[in-house]
């Protein structure tokens, strides 16, 4: 734990030092908006809305990962402008929708280093709901689907703090249950308060927790939490509140826009009632501790 905070020290210094010059180009092209998650909550989706909108410009990638993944971090913001590509567009905001932001705990603090006017779009789930389609991720990703070439590659080139974590933990064989990880990270987290990466079933669900790391660095009013039931059924209001939200008065969101990227609702993967609520009762447990 020594060792992270050290190395988490000396890359906030050197950032500061050698990446946080003046500079009118980077303060011109800053990224104003980042969709922090939370994942499996309708990110990508939203990410393909907004990016259709001529006010806003998505990252290529949807996922960037410069704020979380040390290896990129350290290669400076030219490198992180890269991920936005050129285009005509007047008076764009430009957004990055990286999941992993909201949940790795070192990723706030970046951010306001970068950007202090930063604005950010939290996506809320019910817990349970949430881990469950986590999980059909996950499995799926330790069965080779889902997990490119390109992607793994980024991982481990540099993912430098977490990417041993999560590639351990998904070349597990085989790979656990859903009910039987749950469990191994319940334990986990009853023992200690610490930062645990992966599994993280029951972590990712504590928006409250990851909410308040962003809450010490930017004012309340910077941050909308936008309910996923709300979002998925009622997804051109919820839109066009992010445009209030982003100050955009003008080309509001329609029916003319692209909705064919669906939320999907359905999990190959489904429990019963009563062993939902004895997760829930689990989970709540877990954030109240």
């Amino acid at each position: 734990m020594i060792g992270w905070y050290l190395r988490h020290f000396i890359l906030k210094k050197k950032m500061i030092r050698l990446k946080f010059k003046k500079n009118k180009k980077i303060s011109r092209d800053k990224v104003e908006l980042f969709i922090l998650g939370a994942q499996k909550c309708g990110t990508t989706s939203l990410h393909y809305y907004l990016d259709q909108h001529p006010s806003f410009q998505g990252s290529i990638p949807k996922e960037t990962d410069f704020f979380s993944f040390d290896g990129l971090y350290e290669m400076g913001l030219n490198k992180y402008h890269t991920f936005f590509r050129n285009n005509n567009k007047n008076k764009v905001i430009r957004f990055d929708s990286s999941t992993e932001y909201l949940y790795i705990p070192y990723c706030a603090e970046r951010i306001k280093q970068y950007n202090p006017k930063s604005k950010f779009i939290i996506i809320k789930r019910d817990p349970v709901k949430r881990a469950i389609s986590a999980y059909k991720m996950y499995k799926s990703l330790s069965e080779g689907k889902l997990w490119s070439k390109e992607y793994k590659r980024k991982v481990i080139q540099y993912n430098n703090v977490y990417g041993d974590k999560m590639i351990d933990f998904l070349k597990r064989k085989p790979f656990p249950e859903f009910i039987d990880i749950v469990k191994e990270e319940y334990e986990i987290l009853l023992k200690t308060k610490e930062f645990i990466y992966e599994p993280s079933f029951i972590a990712r669900g504590n928006y409250e927790q990851q909410l308040n790391r962003f809450l010490n660095f930017f004012p309340k009013e910077n941050i909308l939490e936008i309910d996923f039931s709300r979002y998925s059924n009622q997804t051109i209001s919820v839109l066009n509140e992010i445009l209030e939200f982003m100050g955009i008065k003008d080309e509001l969101f329609d029916n003319s826009y692209d909705f064919s990227i669906q939320l999907k609702s359905k999990e190959a993967l489904t429990i019963n009632t009563s062993t939902q609520s004895d997760l829930s009762i689990m989970f709540e447990s877990i954030y109240k501790n």
